[in-house]
């Protein structure tokens, strides 16, 4: 839960000034919104789905430590394919990547398809991020290659029972040579500290 991650992560960073959450799912979902409560602390929330976008807007638009984007983080500026499923298992992910959602028994299958511009992380980061969860069905990669931050707490989805992130090498090599240690598995996530 939200405030089961808070938890964690206060014992490394108890009052930072700066989280982001790149991949939201639903609101309920949502790490970063437990941070929102102190209103120094700068609470980034990005997702691709334009329909979790508006959810997440109308639910914090009190809330002026909020700032909501609806971009498609990826490797590089690109039209990508976006394969949207609705309802509770929502999911969704660029075409041609290999996610949780195209490896999962359930089989997933779009409800509907939408253009998207893919585009970089270098360009929000402003190099002040104190935490991070990433969690975008195989891109988590394009994150971390183009992040400027260098966080003393990241989350990101690499294994999923019998799916392993496309760019697993790629991320572990990446929080090895940047000084991050696994500190614990969380959800569907893991969670690495910056020594």
């Amino acid at each position: 839960t939200t405030t089961e991650f808070k938890k964690i992560t206060d014992k490394y960073i108890p009052n930072p000034k700066h989280v982001v959450e790149v991949g939201i799912g639903h609101i309920e979902n949502c790490h970063m919104l437990e941070f929102a409560k102190d209103l120094n602390c700068k609470v980034e929330l990005f997702d691709a789905n334009p329909e979790i976008c508006k959810e997440i807007e109308l639910y914090t638009k009190e809330i002026s430590n909020i700032f909501i984007y609806n971009y498609t983080l990826y490797g590089c500026d690109s039209k990508l394919t976006l394969n949207i499923v609705s309802g509770p298992n929502a999911s969704h992910w660029i075409d041609g990547i290999h996610s949780p959602a195209t490896n999962s028994p359930k089989k997933y299958t779009a409800k509907y398809i939408q253009e998207v511009t893919g585009t970089t992380f270098n360009k929000f980061d402003d190099s002040t991020i104190n935490i991070i969860n990433i969690d975008i069905e195989g891109c988590e990669w394009f994150v971390l290659k183009h992040m400027i931050s260098r966080p003393k707490v990241i989350c990101i989805e690499l294994v999923l029972s019998n799916y392993i992130n496309p760019h697993y090498k790629e991320c572990i090599d990446w929080l090895n040579i940047n000084n991050y240690e696994f500190l614990q598995d969380f959800e569907n996530s893991k969670i690495f500290i910056r020594k």
